[in-house]
């Protein structure tokens, strides 16, 4: 057996272990658990990430960013959860 296979071996009890943990619930059911109550949610932050906040702050942006310019631009954000990195784009680019 060679190395590789060997150490697959030696892994497998780990990974009999992990197909016993459950999975997580699926998002509409957190969402819907959390009801009113958004700081329940495990991602949420409600606010936008801080390093999104100084990326857009920053002075010394080296290129073009979109949302600093009235006429708007484009934007997507990947992952965003409960929207505050998207709500954050759409409001400067709208002032």
């Amino acid at each position: 057996m060679g190395k590789i296979f060997a150490g697959w071996a030696r892994r497998a009890p780990a990974r009999e272990q992990t197909a016993q943990v459950p999975a997580p619930p699926p998002v509409e059911e957190i969402y819907a658990r959390a009801g009113d109550d958004l700081s329940s949610v495990p991602w949420a932050r409600l606010a936008p990430h801080p390093l999104l906040m100084l990326w857009l702050d920053s002075p010394d942006w080296p290129g073009d960013c979109p949302a600093r310019h009235a006429d708007g631009g484009e934007a997507l954000v990947i992952g965003c959860g409960l929207g505050d990195e998207a709500e954050e784009l759409a409001r400067r680019v709208t002032r």
